[in-house]
């Protein structure tokens, strides 16, 4: 269905979803309840970033600090129900402003300015959002009490977050992880998605004893996470169950519920390789909660997968694949994940990433495929017709065979974008010299992604596009996720999930609840397998 048929369905739905609501409610976990009185330093203040502008910044980055928490980023996460409200300061407000201009508090100095800290609100926990902090540049600070099992809120907790850390990307990480330690959460070694690794370009991942932990922070326990079936901790309800999202109709995703539109309209198939960032054989399906970057293995694919694309009007998700020899198509059903079809494309190889581009009208006559084809020191751009499977050379790409690994064709947009280790617009005009390559616009870096290898996918339900893949900080390998706006060209969403090797990304609407599992068609190119915590704290995160 089209997101317009869906509004229309939620409104004639609205009442059974009422009743719906109050019966999955009762079956849900109750939540922990943590509230943050938040503060902002006066130098921070301008005319164009006023306190409302601060209030914004913190509504949206509490968003995703609920959605790393409370959803679930793949098989080694669990559904932790952890609820983030700003608390009411005792003037009404939700933000409020601390020191003045010019104090030098706005670059907080653990040794000097640590102290002042804790004589600022009152009891209680607090979160106080700087420019910068002096010590090792890191992007938070935290403090940790009295540890015990005790499920109350330790007075004297609170966590330092930077303007640096949401430059980054980082800020809802870094909330998230911050708030990992005033609830006495302990460092983790192993790299991946786990909240508590000292990156805070780690992911959400918790056990079921770090929530429980995490739980013991709280104020107080109300409402549920309606998305969650189950006591203590929760087990996910299925993507696309209907929930109340801000009292007003939405969808379940990873855990979590999305409202109607966003992110959580859209369900990712990817194919891949679980249990490492790279190298795995990517011949499994998974479905990935497009809302939280989680995911679950579905089948086994039987080919290696390296690219997807789906087309809407048609429901047919189309994939490439490695092969001895040309690549070959093939047709999938959804339910058993069984092959039932397969055709060879005579002449090519060495084909990787996929997109659909659904034409300029609305017949199918003029649909097509875009492919990269490693070919002579460099990569050509390849259209393919859906119907008779003939391709042709649309133009070249100056950088050399593997820089990029996938594409996403914006249909509302009418763009084609390029992933690799960094995301690029091509201008497919430029593209029918053949004297000169494609002229090719950075969109994001490396620097600006922080990855190495990626899948891209794009929806036309949330304007979106959809980005998995290698990353390495540090030298510690992680499967990243990112969410990007295809008009502004800004990253939505950032975190690591848990491990797998992408070898395709596509976005499909999100099954309709009632509806059961359909049958989707697949096509796929080729064939074959081929001590005590301390009183404070002060840590240096990196991205």
């Amino acid at each position: 269905m089209t997101r317009v048929s869906r509004r229309t369905i939620s409104i004639l739905v609205a009442a059974i979803c009422i009743v719906h609501l109050a019966e999955s409610g009762s079956a849900a976990p109750v939540a922990d309840r943590h509230q943050i009185k938040w503060f902002v330093h006066a130098g921070l203040l301008t005319p164009s970033n006023d306190l409302a502008y601060y209030e914004n910044l913190l509504d949206d980055a509490l968003e995703d600090t609920q959605t790393i928490i409370e959803g679930v980023q793949g098989p080694a996460d669990i559904a932790c129900c952890q609820k983030l409200d700003k608390r009411p300061h005792s003037s009404g407000v939700s933000l409020q402003i601390f020191g003045n201009p010019g104090d030098g508090l706005d670059v907080i100095n653990v040794g000097s300015d640590w102290a002042y800290l804790f004589g600022i609100g009152g009891s209680g926990s607090r979160g106080f959002i700087v420019d910068s902090i002096a010590e090792y540049f890191p992007l938070g600070l935290y403090t940790q009490g009295v540890c015990d099992s005790t499920y109350d809120d330790d007075p004297n907790a609170f966590m330092v977050v930077t303007l640096d850390s949401y430059e980054a990307g980082l800020l809802p990480l870094s909330i998230a992880h911050a708030r990992g330690h005033n609830a006495c959460l302990q460092h983790v070694s192993t790299p991946g998605c786990s909240i508590m690794h000292p990156s805070t370009a780690a992911g959400g991942c918790m056990t079921a004893s770090e929530c429980a932990s995490f739980g013991a922070a709280r104020q107080s326990r109300f409402g549920t996470c309606e998305c969650q079936a189950g006591t203590f901790p929760g087990t996910p309800v299925a993507d696309g169950t209907m929930c109340s999202s801000t009292g007003q109709v939405g969808w379940c995703s990873g855990g979590e519920c999305g409202a109607n539109g966003d992110d959580a309209t859209v369900q990712l198939v990817s194919a891949g390789g679980p249990g490492a960032p790279s190298g795995q054989i990517a011949d499994d399906a998974l479905v990935v909660s497009a809302l939280t970057g989680g995911w679950v293995d579905v089948g086994d694919l039987g080919v290696t997968i390296k690219g997807l694309a789906y087309d809407s009007s048609s429901s047919v998700l189309y994939g490439i694949a490695d092969s001895t020899g040309d690549d070959r198509i093939v047709t999938i059903d959804l339910r058993t994940w069984s092959i039932s079809t397969n055709r060879r494309i005579t002449g090519r190889a060495n084909v990787t990433g996929l997109t659909f581009d659904p034409g300029p009208t609305a017949s199918a006559t003029d649909n097509r495929l875009l492919a990269l084809l490693n070919h002579s020191g460099h990569q050509d751009l390849i259209k393919i017709d859906p119907t008779t499977w003939n391709s042709t050379v649309a133009g070249y790409l100056a950088d050399n065979i593997g820089q990029f690994s996938d594409l996403a064709y914006d249909s509302t947009g009418d763009t084609l974008f390029v992933s690799g280790s960094y995301l690029v617009e091509i201008d497919e005009l430029s593209c029918r010299s053949h004297n000169s390559p494609c002229v090719a616009t950075t969109v994001l870096t490396n620097a600006d992604l922080s990855i190495i290898t990626s899948k891209l996918a794009y929806s036309s339900e949330t304007n979106a596009l959809y980005l998995a893949g290698d990353g390495n900080y540090f030298l510690n390998p992680r499967t990243v996720y990112r969410t990007i706006d295809a008009t502004s060209r800004e990253i939505k969403f950032s975190i690591s999930v848990d491990s797998y090797t992408a070898g395709g990304l596509a976005a499909l609407p999100v099954p309709e609840p009632w509806s059961g599992p359909g049958v989707l068609v697949v096509a796929l190119f080729a064939f074959g397998r081929g001590p005590r915590p301390r009183s404070q704290s002060g840590e240096r995160v990196t991205n």
